[in-house]
C-alpha cells in the first residue's frame, strides 16, 4: 500500500456533501486525485456544478487538519488490519461497480480480492425471511456449486445471511456489503460467519472505521449491491423494504432482475410477485431456468470443452472471432445487440465468439450486456 498515494484517497472521500457524482465528475475533470490536490479555485470552480463557494469548501476540507488527522489514524488502521482500498480512479477499481453513476469514491476491503471474479450474483431478501424462503436460498446455492459463481449479499438477518452460509457450505466465494465501516459488525450474531467469509471472500464497505451505526447509511450499501453483480436475485420480500430498492437499483444499472414467485396471499411474496408483475424481474423457480436466462449454463459446456480441448463448434473460425474483436476494438464500448446487427451471419455463434475472446483476454463483458477490449 502506498502510503502517500492511500492517505489522500481517504482525504478526498472525506470532503463533506461532495457525494459521489460530484467526486468522480472533479476527477474525470482534473484528470485524476494527484491533479485534485494541485488545483486553484479557479481550477474547481469551472467545474459544473461547482461554484467558487463550493470550489473554496473542498480546497479548506483538503487543509482540514481534523481531517487530515481522521486520513492518518486510517492508514494505520487499515495496516493493522490488513484492510485495501479501492479508488475510483485507479484501475483495481470493481469494474462493474465503477459502471454505476453513484458508485462510491472510496471502497475498503477486508479479505481475498475477488472484485473481477467473472461471476457475480447477488441475492438479497426478506429479513423476516420464512423457512421456505431459507430453503430456496439453500437449495438454488447448491445447484449453482459448479458454475464458478460468486454471492454477493448485505449480511442481514434472513436470507442474506442465509446467502452468505449457504454459499460457505458449498464452497461458494461470498462477500458481504457493509453499511458501516470494517471496526464494527452489525448484527453481531453474524461476526463468526462474518469471519468465514473472510477466508473465503470478504467484506466490502464505502465507510470508513468509527463510522456510527445509522439506519440511514444502510440504504446506501444496497447500490454496492447492485453495482457489483452482474444480476441479482430476490428470494422473499414484503411490499416494501430494502430488497425492493436493490431491486430498482439492480435495473437502473442495466443488471438483470430475477425473483422467486409465492403464494399471493402470503405477505413476504408480495414484494416479488410485484416485481415480476411490474415486468421489473424475470420469474424464475430453480437455478436451471437462472442458468439459461443468463447463458451461465452454455458458458460453461463451452469452457468445459475449451478445457478439453474439444472444440464446441468446428464452424467457428479464426476469422470470424478476428472481425468480432476488430469491431469491438474500434468501439468504446459495444452493446450485444449492436453486434448481432453488425454480424446477423453468425446467428447463435456469435455468442461462443465472444467467449473464446473473453477466454483469450482480448475482450471484457460488462454489466448490461456490454463488451470492451482488454
Amino acid at each position: 500500500m502506498e502510503k502517500n498515494r492511500v492517505f489522500r484517497e481517504i482525504l478526498f472521500s472525506l470532503i463533506p456533501g461532495l457525494g459521489p457524482i460530484y467526486s468522480r465528475r472533479i476527477l474525470e475533470e482534473l484528470g485524476g486525485l494527484d491533479s485534485v490536490f494541485s488545483s486553484s479555485i479557479q481550477d474547481l470552480s469551472q467545474i459544473d456544478g461547482i461554484n467558487v463557494k463550493g470550489a473554496e469548501h473542498i480546497l479548506q476540507s483538503l487543509d482540514d487538519k481534523k481531517k487530515i488527522s481522521k486520513a492518518r489514524e486510517e492508514i494505520d488502521y487499515l495496516e493493522r488490519n490488513q484492510i485495501k482500498t479501492f479508488f475510483l480512479d485507479n484501475s483495481d477499481y470493481p469494474y462493474r461497480l465503477k459502471q454505476c453513476p453513484d458508485a462510491p469514491v472510496i471502497l475498503y476491503f477486508q479479505g481475498k480480492d475477488l472484485m473481477a471474479y467473472p461471476r457475480m450474483l447477488a441475492i438479497v431478501g426478506s429479513r423476516k425471511a420464512s423457512p421456505a424462503g431459507k430453503k430456496i436460498t439453500h437449495d438454488f446455492l447448491s445447484e449453482l456449486r459448479n458454475y464458478g459463481i460468486l454471492c454477493i449479499s448485505g449480511l442481514a438477518y434472513g436470507i442474506d445471511i442465509q446467502a452468505h452460509r449457504s454459499s460457505l457450505e458449498f464452497n461458494i466465494p461470498t462477500i458481504g456489503v457493509l453499511g458501516h465501516g470494517l471496526d464494527n459488525l452489525y448484527p453481531a450474531a453474524h461476526l463468526a460467519t462474518s469471519k468465514e467469509m473472510k477466508l473465503k471472500g470478504g467484506l466490502i464497505t464505502e465507510f470508513i472505521s468509527g463510522t456510527p451505526l445509522s439506519p440511514g447509511l444502510f440504504p446506501r450499501r444496497n447500490r454496492i449491491i447492485a453495482g457489483l453483480c452482474d444480476a441479482l436475485v430476490v428470494v422473499e420480500a414484503a411490499e416494501k423494504g430494502g430488497a425492493l430498492i436493490t431491486a430498482d437499483l439492480a435495473n437502473s444499472y442495466d443488471r438483470d432482475v430475477f425473483a422467486f414467485p409465492g403464494r399471493v396471499n402470503d405477505p413476504n411474496a408480495l414484494g416479488c410477485l410485484g416485481l415480476i408483475r411490474d415486468q421489473k424481474a424475470q420469474l424464475i423457480t430453480k437455478a436451471e431456468e437462472f442458468l439459461r436466462f443468463m447463458n451461465w449454463d452454455l458458458e460453461s459446456q463451452i469452457i468445459e470443452s475449451k478445457s478439453s480441448s474439444n472444440p464446441l463448434s468446428t464452424n467457428r473460425t479464426q476469422g470470424d472471432e478476428n472481425k468480432v474483436f476488430q469491431f469491438i476494438l474500434h468501439h468504446v464500448q459495444t452493446h450485444l445487440n449492436q453486434l448481432e446487427r453488425e454480424f446477423p451471419e453468425f446467428g447463435p455463434k456469435l455468442f461462443e465468439i465472444l467467449l473464446e475472446l473473453e477466454m483469450d483476454g482480448k475482450i471484457r463483458s460488462l454489466p448490461g450486456k456490454m463488451y470492451e477490449r482488454v
